[in-house]
């Protein structure tokens, strides 16, 4: 995953309103089963920053949208399939037969979802190389004017297949797609595949960018990328073992990071997937990928991830190829991420009949927030109202490399 500099960013009404709803409920959440006890492994320096049970504020079984009929949707076989078709090195460089090889599969895999995909022109300055964007949106059936964005891009690096990064995104947003399909979400879906990632969030960006441009009212962004590896071993940064799903926000997009955490807790309980929320000023590792570049926009976006580099020894190298990344995580990671989506964009705290992301309560003026003594955010509990964005609030520069 590439560099990165700081900056600010503003967020949007509707993330505040969203943040206060979800974090003033005091509804507890459902017994997990058997992942119960995965909180009680957190250790290390990214511990206290995992949004535990307490902290999420909401009930995941108060939705609109049934969601573990969709999770028996999601087919690992057919989402390692398509990594399997997209494996071969398709980068910034390397010929542009190769990029549009990897988006004719991606375009065929979305008519498969039953999907008429579009496409956004990008051009990579250095190259003058369009290589454009995919996309499909499958409109809401409350506020179709509102828009939650999932996607992953489809470069790779120049000499490497990309099973992990990222054709594993990418195959989970098709999974998804298929999922959605029949079973339209309160809000409007977006469902990407990204060009030119690897060389500065170019493809996401210029999306990003131009929904800034036309005012459509994003509620979210979801970047899927490298979700297909585990090992053995524990993850020195949060004590869990390595086969967990990270779903990362910074302190302006918390209400995702709960939302999704408390729906991975609630409906795949077996599978260890957590919510955090993280300052990029603590670890500015979390804006490598797609989702920053709505960050930018001033967006609520989350990157959901299998911690790339920090857990995966074949990252950005020939090494990254289908036969190392773990089938069953594969598809865990997709159930979890769909029931992170299912929860967040269908959720009914209040009983009202709907959507909480639709019709939002009126923001309420936060308490101060006390930081402790080593500089890291207090985690703010699920009784009190969600913290206001700080002004320094961090986004990423899209002049990085992969």
């Amino acid at each position: 995953m590439p560099s990165l500099r700081p900056a600010r960013h503003r967020r949007i009404a509707i993330g505040l309103a969203t943040a206060a709803l979800l974090a003033s409920s005091t509804t507890a959440p459902a017994g997990a089963g058997p992942a119960d006890d995965r909180f009680e492994q957190l250790d290390g320096p990214m511990a206290p920053f995992v949004v535990r049970p307490e902290q999420f504020g909401m009930d995941p079984a108060r939705t609109l949208v049934a969601v573990e009929p969709l999770l028996d949707r999601v087919d690992g076989d057919r989402a390692l399939s398509l990594v399997e078709s997209l494996a071969f090195p398709r980068s910034a460089y390397g010929p542009e037969s190769a990029r549009q090889q990897a988006r004719d599969l991606v375009s065929a895999a979305f008519v498969d979802a039953g999907y008429q995909p579009s496409s956004q022109s990008v051009v990579y300055e250095p190259t003058g190389i369009d290589s454009p964007n995919l996309w499909a949106d499958l409109p809401g059936t409350e506020c179709p004017g509102k828009v939650l964005v999932v996607g992953g891009h489809y470069d790779s690096v120049e000499d490497g297949p990309g099973a992990d990064d990222n054709a594993s995104g990418v195959a989970g947003m098709i999974e998804v797609a298929r999922a959605l399909r029949d079973t339209p979400l309160p809000v409007t879906a977006r469902l990407a595949a990204w060009s030119y990632e690897e060389v500065g969030l170019v493809g996401s960006g210029e999306m990003a960018r131009q929904m800034a441009a036309d005012g459509t009212e994003v509620v979210g962004a979801i970047a899927f990328d490298m979700i297909g590896f585990t090992k053995p071993g524990i993850d020195p940064l949060t004590g869990f073992t390595n086969d967990y799903l990270a779903m990362v926000a910074d302190p302006s997009s918390a209400a995702v990071a709960r939302a999704f955490g408390a729906a991975a807790y609630h409906y795949p309980p077996e599978f260890a997937a957590a919510g955090a929320v993280i300052d990029p000023a603590v670890l500015g590792d979390i804006l490598r990928s797609d989702h920053a570049a709505f960050l930018a926009q001033g967006y609520t976006a989350m990157l959901v991830t299998d911690t790339g580099d920090f857990r995966n020894p074949n990252y950005h190298t020939p090494a990254d190829t289908p036969d190392t990344l773990d089938p069953a995580f594969l598809a865990g990671s997709i159930r979890s991420t769909l029931a992170g989506l299912v929860t967040y964009a269908s959720s009914d705290q209040d009983g009202d009949g709907r959507s909480d992301l639709c019709h939002p309560p009126a923001p309420t003026e936060p308490p101060e927030t006390e930081v402790p003594t080593d500089g890291r955010p207090e985690p703010t509990p699920a009784t009190s109202p969600a913290p206001a964005p700080a002004a320094t609030a961090r986004r990423a520069s899209p002049a990085y490399t992969g």
